[in-house]
């Protein structure tokens, strides 16, 4: 990952919000995704198990998009 022009702050910023929005969201579907990555780690899986819990999270997290710029208040 390369960030150019300054933008590593807003980037910051930015994953922030998605990290707040998956914990504190109150997205049901986004919060079961999120609780199936901590199983997947907590119980060792193999790396294709955890990549495809972490693929379902973030696909769950950009089809609520709405929900997550209502929680920002954007």
């Amino acid at each position: 990952l390369t960030i150019e022009g300054g933008d590593a702050a807003k980037l910051m910023n930015e994953m922030g919000l998605v990290m707040a929005f998956i914990v504190d969201g109150k997205c049901a579907s986004v919060t079961e995704k999120y609780k199936a990555l901590q199983d997947a780690l907590k119980s060792d899986k193999d790396k294709k198990e955890i990549s495809a819990a972490i693929q379902a999270l973030a696909e769950d997290v950009m089809k609520h998009e709405t929900d997550l710029r209502k929680f920002a208040g954007i």
